[in-house]
């Protein structure tokens, strides 16, 4: 049977359950901003010709908040340090990324302030640097090749600059 037959035989209290079931199905694979959740049903709602599926999408969002599936806070403190410490990754890409899901951005700037260390972007740069240049003073092509791979990878010109700074004085 077509999906659209069959949403429109569905009652209203069936197409929530049906939209909820698909929302934790999503939230299993991996947890979700809240954005993309809704991203997600209303693309399923469009699919399935559901109708008021703003009214049941919005129930749905309320639901999964309170029962604790959707914190869109703890996931940026995450998503951000993750990021940062075990991807080596800058502000600059951090930024890029949340602004594809669909977050803010002022959401995302105050949780770029909040979260976001220099030190952890330093200490991220200094690796890339010694892993790069084999522990070895690099030429110029070298440092150059480092610098464009550390702009690639979302860190600050002034950071960068900084840490090649100290690296290279000694």
């Amino acid at each position: 049977m077509p999906p659209s037959s069959l949403s429109s035989d569905l009652t209203q209290p069936e197409q929530l359950s049906l939209l909820k079931s698909i929302a934790i199905r999503y939230l299993s694979f991996r947890p979700r901003f809240k954005s993309e959740v809704i991203k997600r049903l209303q693309s399923k709602a469009s699919e399935l010709q559901l109708s008021n599926s703003d009214a049941l999408i919005n129930q749905i969002i309320s639901w999964l908040e309170e029962a604790k599936f959707l914190d869109d806070e703890k996931l940026l403190e995450s998503f951000i340090r993750h990021r940062q410490q075990e991807r080596s990754k800058g502000t600059v890409w951090i930024k890029v990324k949340l602004h594809q899901i669909g977050l803010p951005s002022s959401t995302i700037d105050t949780a770029i302030k909040k979260y976001s260390s220099n030190d952890a972007q330093q200490t991220a740069i200094h690796k890339i640097i010694h892993k790069l240049s084999q522990g070895h003073k690099p030429d110029l092509k070298t440092k150059a090749k480092i610098y464009r791979h550390l702009i690639g990878r979302g860190f600050s010109y002034s950071q960068i600059k900084k840490v090649f700074d100290a690296t290279f004085q000694k």
